[in-house]
């Protein structure tokens, strides 16, 4: 292990972190509780699971001695961020951050902005190499949107386009809505669709299951003759908040227009259509689509030992255009900002690189994620572990993994048993996340950010989503957790294996 006297201090007194709230675990999950974690675990995309016992969990001795002898650095790292100087800091630049650009849509000026002042930070802190790297992206923006009940009363309704939807004609579309709650019954009642605005409407589950409503809605009805599509925001719990997010149309059907609407205004719908009553909609939407160039962020500390092997710390910097898109995902770019900050300024250079990537165009289709995979295929081979936060920045209990290598396993529970003064020590099994699922397929171990964030998806993709949600707490205790397991990962004699 490296020596970690360079930053002059010692452990820490107990008394300056919280006290150990869990023991290491593995989260082992079963049919029931699969389904459990997932309403309870708001993941973006694919999730997957699988399971290792604990007791068949072994490190050899000289690996595990190595792990837990990096325990007073990792507790003097975490106690800097919860009780000592950085106490505060990562909540302070993003709120700098989150004020001064807002929403950050790919092809605005506020994106381009808010990419160039994280460049001027990263600069600032001195780290070993910082670049924007160009991405070619199809960029849209939102025009003027409205939705409102012609009969059998006039009701305007509070609408959010859905990202890369079709405009309406200039005078819009009027048109009956019919009501399905799945894709079964859309094809069951095919009959009754031509002409149409269609809602889905379907129960609340989980998101992974609730997206798909979202993104193929569309082109399902459009094959059937619809005008229009809406659909109920994917969200458990509203208070009259539209959620936007993206749709796929598919190359085989027509492309319509297609909006969110609020949880109160589908489930209003659906109850007067329930009792019988034909209710009119007119939709109008002014949408544009051209292609435009943004830019990714890659940031490193050079690692001593192997600079050619990498750590990565990653997050997007896009949003959405509404609210302040802090906890979708300004929240996960500034604890990777702040993790390699703090490190460089500390002094803490660990064996092989680590590099904060900030992708672009996430919210587009993983796009700045597709072209840094392409333009650094020849080092995925040497990258040991890259790790994302997209879910939050709540109070982290743990990590993911996507690895089904049960020696990776045990080290990265190992790694994680350090963590038990913040209670940070969960790992789960397989839960995928989204940028880092573009390495994931060319073989790269991936962890994403366990946190606790039950009221994700109450705010997601919506005006909601600002600076009001965040802890200054919950936020240093994420910024210390990144550090110090992005160090240990990044410092430890082996790669992980696969």
């Amino acid at each position: 292990m490296k020596a970690a006297s360079s930053s002059g201090r010692g452990v820490p007194r107990s008394s300056s972190l919280p006290r150990v709230v869990s023991r290491p675990q593995v989260v082992v999950v079963g049919s029931a509780a699969r389904r459990s974690a997932m309403n309870h675990l708001p993941v973006l995309l694919w999730t997957l699971f699988s399971s290792v016992r604990e007791d068949v969990c072994y490190l050899p001795p000289e690996l595990r001695a190595e792990i837990r002898g990096y325990r007073p650095l990792v507790h003097s790292i975490l106690s800097e961020f919860v009780a000592g100087a950085e106490s505060g800091s990562t909540y302070s630049d993003l709120a700098y951050f989150a004020d001064r650009f807002g929403h950050r849509v790919v092809g605005s000026a506020s994106l381009e902005d808010a990419i160039d002042h994280l460049l001027s930070v990263l600069r600032h802190a001195g780290l070993d190499h910082v670049a924007a790297e160009p991405v070619h992206t199809p960029v849209w923006s939102r025009g003027p949107e409205k939705a409102t009940v012609v009969s059998p009363r006039v009701l305007e309704m509070d609408v959010l386009g859905l990202g890369g939807s079709v405009s309406t004609p200039p005078a819009g579309i009027t048109a009956r809505v019919v009501v399905v709650e799945s894709f079964e019954e859309l094809e069951t009642r095919r009959h009754e669709v031509n002409g149409t605005i269609v809602l889905f409407r379907p129960k609340w589950r989980d998101y992974k299951s609730y997206v798909v409503y979202r993104e193929r809605g569309p082109s399902m009805a459009a094959r059937y003759g619809a005008v229009a599509t809406l659909v109920r925001s994917a969200a458990p719990y509203s208070l009259y908040t539209p959620h936007t997010g993206k749709l796929s149309y598919d190359d085989d059907a027509p492309r319509i227009p297609a909006a969110a609407v609020t949880v109160e205004d589908a489930d209003f719908l659906a109850r007067v259509v329930g009792r019988g009553e034909e209710v009119k909609v007119r939709l109008e939407m002014s949408n544009s689509h051209t292609n435009g160039t943004s830019r990714n962020v890659v940031a490193d500390i050079t690692g001593t030992a192997h600079p050619g092997q990498y750590v990565i710390l990653g997050a997007h910097t896009d949003s959405w255009d509404v609210g302040q898109g802090v906890m979708d995902d300004a929240g996960g770019v500034f604890i990777a900002v702040k993790a390699l900050s703090y490190l460089r300024k500390r002094g803490l250079r660990p064996r092989r690189t680590l590099r904060a990537v900030l992708w672009t165009s996430e919210e587009n289709g993983l796009v700045g994620a597709a072209e840094f995979v392409r333009r650094h295929r020849d080092e995925m081979d040497n990258v040991s572990l890259a790790m994302e936060s997209d879910t939050g920045t709540f109070a982290p209990y743990g990590l993911t993994t996507s690895s089904e290598n049960n020696l990776t396993q045990c080290i990265l529970r190992e790694v994680l048993s350090l963590m038990a003064p913040i209670g940070a020590t969960t790992l789960e099994l397989s839960v995928r996340g989204s940028d880092v699922d573009k390495l994931h397929a060319l073989g790269v171990p991936v962890s994403t950010l366990l946190n606790r964030n039950e009221r994700y998806f109450h705010y997601h993709h919506t005006r909601a989503d600002t600076m009001s949600l965040m802890s200054s707490r919950d936020l240093d205790l994420c910024a210390g957790f990144w550090a110090a397991v992005g160090y240990v990962f990044a410092d430890l004699r082996d790669m992980l294996p696969r």
